[in-house]
């Protein structure tokens, strides 16, 4: 198996309700071992939870079906390509497990740092208004 893909790897032709999968996937963070040989396939209309204790390779393991790590050994892939290639997260929603902004922006720089992610943001009034947030930026929008 590959220790890394590269932008161009082609997979194998997957199932076709196979949204995003892992096989063989190996992590490493220096001594630790946070995954060993995971296999896992994701298919269209299926509603996946991963349990475990603290330490168990859950974040590690989300963090490399969306690109965010890659894996020391074996494949990941989303949507049929690398996670890691923009294109492969465009229709992924994640919300990570810890955020945080600069505290001297305001709720609207905030909500416009977020909705620059997307194809086809909404207006920034219109997302303060869906989520009630107008009241906390009264005259800085």
């Amino acid at each position: 198996m590959p220790t890394e893909q590269s932008d161009q790897t082609a997979r194998p032709e997957p199932a076709a309700d196979v949204l995003a999968q892992l096989r063989g996937v190996y992590k490493r963070f220096g001594q630790i071992e946070a995954l060993r040989g995971v296999d896992l396939e994701i298919h269209q209309g299926e509603v996946v939870a991963l349990l475990g204790p603290d330490g168990a390779g859950k974040t590690t393991t989300i963090s490399i079906l969306l690109g965010v790590r890659r894996p020391d050994r074996g494949e990941a892939w989303l949507f049929g390509h690398p996670p890691h290639l923009p294109q492969s997260r465009s229709d992924v929603g994640a919300t990570p497990q810890e955020t945080g902004f600069p505290s001297p922006l305001t709720v609207s720089e905030v909500v416009e740092l977020v909705r620059t992610h997307y194809r086809q943001p909404l207006p920034t009034a219109a997302v303060l208004e869906r989520f009630g947030l107008l009241d906390l930026t009264r005259g800085a929008v």
